[in-house]
């Protein structure tokens, strides 16, 4: 249970102050060197990535002086690192194009990820900002070329199994919001549709080998994917048990070429 307020609280207080309309934001945690990280993405730039004429990356960010021992930064420090972030951010856009990337809570560091048109003047503008008004504050600078962007494809951008964490942990949070405690189990329901019906039976033995409950078994005019089946299992909702099973289905479900859809719960109070 303290592994998921934990979790919560880590989303709660990584949203971008700047954020544009047209971006696409997750968060997500890792693990870094053996040491938890939270890293916020902007997925939306994933398409339309790599942008030639942003070649640069820059890796800026203050420093914590209230860090805690797994790394993060106290949640009461979160609003003044924000602030340098932000101001850190006005300075870069008055001397070349970017485009953020992401932000990594890390190592009892916060550092944004920005990908730039040139190198001219950043240094002295981040420098001078960095001393004028953050003087209490230590802070890291790194840049370099990099054309291919390859730190966002490989290394912000979520792999398959960040983003089955990001889609399991939105539903914990929707939950853990509305006053569910989580601790009793209950029935957690998996929606899956398939294009042929014998790849949905195949899947159904499958599933009663792995002791799934078989639900609801129809069939959708005029669909792509018109045969659904959803299935359930009687389970606390913890992020460990949710990730095994979620990736259990889906690992599952590619072999018949089925469309996994998620999973819902029933509030428990």
């Amino acid at each position: 249970m303290r592994i998921i307020i934990q979790i919560f609280i880590a989303c709660i207080f990584i949203t971008p102050a700047f954020a544009q309309d047209d971006e696409n934001w997750e968060t997500y945690m890792v693990q870094v060197d053996k040491k938890p990280a939270s890293l916020l993405v902007n997925v939306a730039l994933y398409d339309r990535s790599p942008n030639k004429l942003l070649p640069y990356l820059l890796i800026t960010g203050p420093k914590s002086k209230l860090c805690q021992t797994n790394g993060l930064p106290h949640k009461d420090e979160i609003p003044q690192l924000e602030e340098i972030l932000h101001s850190a951010d006005l300075f870069i856009t008055g001397v070349t194009a970017k485009a953020l990337a992401g932000t990594m809570t890390y190592n009892c560091q916060r550092l944004n990820y920005y990908y730039i048109k040139d190198t001219v003047g950043i240094e002295q503008a981040l420098s001078r900002m960095y001393r004028r008004s953050f003087k209490d504050y230590k802070y890291v600078y790194k840049i370099k070329y990099e054309p291919d962007w390859s730190t966002y494809r490989n290394f912000l951008y979520p792999n398959e199994e960040n983003l089955t964490w990001i889609e399991n942990n939105k539903i914990i949070t929707k939950l853990i919001t509305q006053g569910d405690s989580l601790t009793k189990p209950r029935n957690i329901s998996f929606v899956l549709l398939f294009k042929k019906e014998d790849d949905r039976k195949a899947f159904i033995d499958f599933a009663n080998q792995k002791e799934y409950k078989i639900g609801e078994i129809n069939f959708i005019k005029n669909a792509d994917m018109p045969y659904l089946l959803k299935i359930s299992k009687f389970d606390k909702i913890q992020p460990g048990i949710i990730s095994q099973m979620s990736t259990e289905i889906k690992t599952e479900i590619k072999k018949y070429n089925g469309i996994y859809e998620g999973w819902t719960s029933d509030l428990v109070k």
